[in-house]
């Protein structure tokens, strides 16, 4: 696969035809149950996925059919896409922690015939709301049969869909075709769950039902010869931070350009095996694109494990491939400064005497100087005897370069990783871009608050536009938004993808992104202001977890903040503001904060699914905590913005 000029000659599921013919016995994927590690073959991978999708066509689901998938980062995920995608049809990814109104909201939207959930509680979930959506016709639990349901609602068993598919494609076309008139087929399965199948634990070719990858190959050749490159894959729903979620199309092209970006941040995985963690949602474009479907193409191999597992299994699979977004890093990086100010006091001095070595090296590459032989020594001495054994306690020895993304990262928190040796960098996409246009490619040990430059091939390009929005093309971009041909219009400017995203070029070229377009204050002064640098440097601190910027329409600035020193750590807190207005322009300063009574809520539609703040959301929550920060001598400023949302 080459990464310029790239083309993709098949679909997705034709990859993973292509890839079991070629490499049956080799491993496709790992998972972490009951705190054993099991593997799965390219072989077992196809079996899994050809049953289902036999399943599937045995309950009525054709080509361009949208099917919802809830579950946490599991292997049955990664099937139930592909055998959607076998069949024609479109997966869509639904958080496992979206409310039962949120899931209406997607399944009615798409038109969602049927729905794959993993828990008790998720199928729960559906069951509430399934008289609500008019074209839902099927719902499958993984790990538990479905509740009650209306009575034009099959429900099924995943071994039920599993069996179906056995017994509906017989190894023939005709298996096929038969299995698209006589409906649904009784009977069960062999285990899978509980890891009965010997073969498939010990990730042996023997766990598939009939041991080989060309039982039913050419009736599902048949099946997913159907499917053209253009055809719609994914339907990722946006968070919805600035605005109601919308439907991303992604067809199987655009998927596969986006696994080329991905490819581009460890070029090396199309030839040797890299290792990764896979535990979080694969609702969310980034984890799927990475852990879903990159592995298609490169030799990747995801483990993977509930998310509350993920410090075990970070420490027994040692990853050599991470794309995080920022708060695991941060995360990771407070647990391991814990570790070390645990350690006795020599080892606490030679630790410390590590941390100025590598703050000179840092800045020696950051300015583009190249460091003395003497400094280069030192450094290489304490990466290995200090920094990589502290990083072994959490399984991040082996990792050499890391990603993040989705969100803006504290300077402080990369320049810490690339003092402690790892090379830290960033990168940038969106769920229209599902892939990553821009990033730090090939720039080793880059200077933090840049996000790089343009994907190398000539088809990736960056404008900026009059008002420093960032535009885009590229041929990864999505094929528009799910019957909103409004919003889709919208989005593009002469055929350039506007981003919302404003950005600026540094003397060297890389890009540096300095706020959204759309989440700027504009003070009763006239003044406006980005909000997201000065949160940014506020979560810096350790006492500090989030930080929301409030002033719009109002005489300053001033911030609600989450913390876990409590309002009882008022002064400290305070002096976090003194550190960060120090830095700030008058009209950016803040002049006083409150400490939010409880964390912000994603049931309360204060956070999205995925984590990020919806600030009018926040704003309406903790009205009157906000007021009383400015006093009624704003009444006038704030219904004076009232009236102008009105407009």
């Amino acid at each position: 696969m080459e990464l310029t000029e790239f083309e993709p000659d098949r679909t997705l599921p034709g990859l993973l035809l292509d890839r079991a013919t070629r490499e049956p016995d080799a491993v496709a994927l790992r998972y972490s149950r009951g705190g054993t590690m099991r593997t799965v073959t390219w072989r077992t991978y196809l079996d899994r996925v050809r049953e289902l999708a036999f399943g599937l066509v045995a309950q009525g689901v054709r080509h361009g059919d949208r099917v919802a998938v809830m579950s946490s980062a599991r292997p049955e995920w990664v099937f139930a896409a592909l055998a959607v995608q076998s069949v024609g049809g479109v997966v869509i990814g639904v958080y496992p922690t979206n409310s039962p109104a949120e899931i209406e909201q997607i399944l009615v939207h798409s038109e969602a015939v049927a729905f794959l959930g993993e828990t008790a509680a998720e199928l729960a979930k559906v069951a509430k709301i399934a008289a609500n959506t008019p074209a839902l016709r099927l719902v499958a639990g993984i790990d538990a049969p479905p509740p009650d349901l209306p009575p034009r609602i099959t429900g099924a068993t995943w071994d039920d869909l599993r069996s179906a598919g056995t017994h509906s494609a017989d190894g023939s076309a005709d298996g096929f075709a038969d299995g698209f008139d006589d409906g649904f087929a009784n009977g069960s399965a062999d285990g899978f769950d509980d890891g009965s199948a010997d073969g498939f634990a010990n990730g042996s070719a023997d766990g598939s039902d009939d041991g080989s990858a060309d039982g039913f190959a050419d009736g599902f050749a048949e099946l997913i010869a159907a499917t053209a490159l253009d055809d719609p894959a994914v339907l990722f729903y946006t968070s919805g931070s600035t605005g109601v979620p919308k439907g991303v199309i992604h067809s199987h092209r655009t998927i596969q350009h986006a696994v080329q970006s991905v490819i581009g941040l460890y070029p090396e995985s199309r030839t040797a095996r890299h290792d990764v963690v896979g535990f979080l949602p694969l609702a969310h474009v980034a984890p799927a694109v990475l852990l879903v479907f990159t592995p298609l193409h490169t030799r990747l191999v995801v483990t993977f494990c509930r998310i509350e597992e993920y410090g075990e299994v970070l420490r027994a699979v040692r990853p050599t491939a991470i794309l995080w977004p920022p708060r695991f890093y941060e995360k990771l990086a407070a647990e391991l400064i814990g570790r070390a100010e645990s350690w006795n006091i020599l080892r606490r001095g030679v630790y410390r005497f590590a941390m100025r070595v590598g703050r000179r090296m840092a800045e020696k590459r950051w300015s583009g100087r190249r460091a003395s032989l003497g400094l280069r020594i030192i450094y290489t001495a304490a990466v290995r005897g200090v920094f990589f054994p502290l990083r072994a306690t959490l399984g991040m020895d082996r990792i050499r370069v890391a990603w993040t993304a989705s969100a803006a990262m504290p300077e402080s928190v990369v320049a810490l990783w690339q003092i402690w040796g790892l090379d830290l960098r960033e990168n940038y996409g969106l769920t229209e871009t599902a892939g990553c246009p821009i990033g730090q490619f090939g720039q080793p040990f880059p200077r933090p608050g840049r996000i790089g430059r343009e994907f190398p091939d000539p088809r990736f390009q960056v404008k900026l536009a009059e008002d420093r929005e960032m535009l885009l093309r590229a041929p990864l971009l999505f094929d528009g938004y799910w019957r909103n041909p409004a919003e889709t219009e919208a989005a593009f400017a002469d055929g350039w993808f506007r981003t919302g995203d404003l950005m600026e070029r540094t003397a060297d070229g890389d890009i540096r992104l300095i706020g959204r377009k759309k989440d700027v204050i504009i003070t009763r002064g006239g003044k406006t202001v980005d909000p997201q640098p000065i949160e940014v440097r506020l979560k810096e601190s350790l006492l500090i977890e989030e930080a929301i910027v409030v002033g719009d329409a109002r005489k300053y600035l001033t911030v609600l903040i989450e913390s876990s020193a409590g309002a009882e750590s008022a002064g400290r807190l305070r002096a976090e503001l003194d550190r960060v207005n120090a830095d700030l322009a008058r009209v950016e300063q803040l002049k006083d904060f409150r400490v939010l009574p409880r964390p912000l809520d994603p049931a309360r539609g204060e956070r999205t699914a995925n984590g990020k703040v919806k600030r009018a959301a926040v704003v309406e929550s903790f009205a009157e905590l906000i007021d009383d920060m400015y006093g009624a001598t704003d009444d006038a400023a704030i219904a004076d913005h009232v009236r102008r949302g009105s407009r």
